[in-house]
């Protein structure tokens, strides 16, 4: 791609402007890494960031290139991104962020996690099941094997974090009985000074299974609360009070946003929580269907308060932003292409 088509595209994209979308003295930016097909097989992540007040994308530096495997961070928090080893970091990278990069473990029984802080390798087999966790270069073994709360179950790890200052980890899990129609969250919290953790499991009605099992790349994790999309909801699971709370504001939101126009005929719909960013809620959903041979994606954002402060969709190879009442404010060519199923990659906090 020519320097000055490439110049042109990124123009058009930081040209989308409007008056101020909301009045609100807080100025909203959030971090996002758009994908560009450089050539035939080299594509580029480029750092930009999404000015919610003006209703506006603003492209910046390329970050980093790859031609093969999963592009997206492993995990992306404040300023740091784990990265995978295919990845080459290009020289000038923006001096505020943090670029390293992980080995990704995944066999029939192993598989390796990366959340902030911290790593996590599960091994799961008929002799084992245990997690190695990895912090500031120490290891830590969690062997589950005989713990009740794990006993004739399928288990999945949902998401982890680290609380009061590194001393403790968190991992949360989603569990299914293997002979009952039932599901449960497991809840670990694991003393990296005593060297042992404490756990608890507690019943939720419907938790997603199969191929929407939670996961980390698909829920957020903020102390007490696991955001996720339940039985076409979206709340959070309360790990102190033991229950699912819908954030029914949100979820009427997204469910009345133009959920006809993209109604997919092929895939149930799913709105994946993708961040938390200081006082803003992200979601986004990739189930949008336009045609057989054109596909969509929806982001959204949204207040403590669970009001909407703004939309970005994409439609095929055209990028549309709306403001908190949900009106279109601007529209342009988006030159840009999907990594895994998505247009943007946003930092989880």
């Amino acid at each position: 791609m020519g320097l000055k088509k490439m110049s042109a595209m990124i123009f058009i994209i930081t040209s989308i402007l409007t008056s101020c979308s909301f009045e609100n003295s807080k100025i909203i930016k959030i971090p996002m890494l758009v994908y560009q097909q450089n050539d035939s097989v080299k594509k580029e992540a480029i750092l930009g960031s999404w000015d919610i007040n003006q209703s506006k994308i603003n492209l910046d530096k390329g970050m980093y290139t790859f031609t093969s495997g999963l592009g997206e961070p492993l995990v992306w928090y404040g300023k740091t991104l784990i990265l995978q080893k295919n990845v080459n970091i290009l020289d000038k990278v923006d001096v505020n962020y943090k670029l390293e990069q992980g080995d990704i473990i995944s066999t029939g029984t192993e598989q390796s996690y990366f959340f902030n802080d911290f790593t996590c390798l599960g091994e799961i087999s008929d002799e084992k099941f245990e997690y190695i966790l990895n912090f500031n270069n120490k290891e830590y073994k969690v062997d589950l094997k005989n713990n009740d709360n794990f006993k004739n179950k399928s288990v999945f790890l949902a998401n982890g974090e680290t609380l009061k200052n590194g001393k403790i980890i968190r991992l949360v899990f989603s569990a299914f009985y293997q002979d009952k129609q039932e599901s449960e969250i497991i809840l670990l919290d694991y003393d990296l000074n005593k060297d042992e953790y404490k756990v608890k499991s507690f019943s939720i009605d419907k938790l997603p299974s199969g191929d929407n099992t939670i996961s980390p790349s698909d829920s957020i994790l903020d102390e007490n609360k696991l955001y996720i999309y339940k039985n076409k909801k979206i709340g959070f699971i309360d790990l102190d009070k033991e229950e699912f709370i819908e954030l029914s504001k949100i979820s009427e939101d997204v469910h009345s946003f133009m959920t006809e126009k993209f109604k997919n005929p092929h895939v149930e719909r799913k709105v994946v929580p993708v961040g938390k960013i200081e006082d803003t809620l992200i979601f986004i959903d990739t189930t949008l269907y336009i045609d057989d041979k054109t596909s969509g994606m929806l982001v959204y954002a949204y207040s403590q308060e669970e009001d909407p402060i703004g939309k970005i969709l994409i439609e095929g190879q055209r990028i549309y932003l709306f403001d908190k009442n949900n009106i279109e404010v601007s529209s342009s060519e988006f030159p840009y292409i999907r990594v895994n199923g998505r247009s943007f990659s946003f930092p989880t906090s």
